[in-house]
């Protein structure tokens, strides 16, 4: 080193300023570019779909759903011996989509938390520890079509009680982006059902192995209108389906087409009446 070089402090740095400013501007066009990613895709008939990298490796599949345009219904298997594939479900019911209903124990059909289709009584208990309940097809004109409610059991029942379908899961995100999953844990392929600020309903599936703190992260980073989501599978069983533009359907499985005993699934509605 030359004992003539000048010593310049960094606040002195002639470069500092202009160098800031770029780095700012890159920041800022980063976070652009990053929010302007989520594009959707029209589907169709009140369908669409966009695809949120939130890593390298890792994609996450948001299916956009217009309540006006389908009807949710509960795909039920009374025995384990008939539950089915994503693909037979979709098929069979005459669906567009269907994600897993909810977690279920080891009996192979009852789910983990209170499921309720009509007189369909799948499991009659409500947890306590769990936040949310997925709801559609009220028989009062006054309550959404279809919605995620948050709060205890017990001040909801009420209101639960007005609605032909009941699904109660684990809170992944509130209606105010609180994250409800420890940070630490597994990572898995996860299916989870949003709601967002419009009321339109997301079905959301990562194939990838992911944190469930992770993947309520991306979501609310990449998605700020997304509200209130609950986690409903992970792992092998978790899955996604729907039809594509060609009226294609187009699985998502993180090995192989899981079989499943519970069920949402969206049916179009005929034109002029109610179903």
């Amino acid at each position: 080193m030359s004992k003539d070089r000048v010593n310049i402090k960094p606040s002195d740095h002639p470069l500092k300023q202009p160098v800031l400013l770029l780095l700012f501007l890159l920041a800022l066009l980063g976070a652009q570019t990053a929010h302007a990613a989520l594009h959707w895709e029209d589907l169709g008939h009140g369908l669409s779909i966009a695809h949120i990298a939130c890593h390298a490796s890792t994609k996450v599949t948001l299916l956009r759903i217009d309540p006006a345009q389908y009807t949710f219904v509960l795909g039920h298997s009374p025995s384990p011996t008939e539950a089915k594939t994503l693909s037979s479900w979709l098929f069979d019911d005459d669906l567009s989509a269907a994600i897993n209903a909810s977690m279920y124990q080891q009996d192979g059909k009852t789910s983990t938390g209170y499921l309720r289709y009509g007189t369909i009584v799948n499991n009659p208990r409500l947890a306590s520890r769990f936040g949310a309940f997925f709801v559609a097809n009220p028989d009062i004109p006054n309550l959404p079509s279809v919605t995620i409610l948050e709060g205890d059991p017990r001040s909801l029942a009420e209101t639960l009680r007005h609605y032909q379908l009941v699904i109660q899961n684990y809170r992944l995100l509130t209606r105010t982006h609180k994250i409800l999953w420890p940070s630490t844990g597994d990572k898995h392929a996860i299916a989870a059902v949003g709601i967002d600020r419009h009321g339109f309903v997301l079905f959301i599936y990562c194939q990838s192995p992911i944190r469930p703190y992770d993947l309520a992260a991306c979501l609310i980073e990449s998605y700020q209108d997304i509200r209130t989501t609950m986690y409903v599978e992970g792992g092998s069983e978790a899955g996604l389906i729907y039809r594509d533009q060609a009226n294609n359907p187009q699985s998502l499985f993180a090995y192989f087409e899981p079989i499943i005993p519970n069920i949402i699934g969206i049916r179009a509605k005929k034109p002029n009446t109610a179903e």
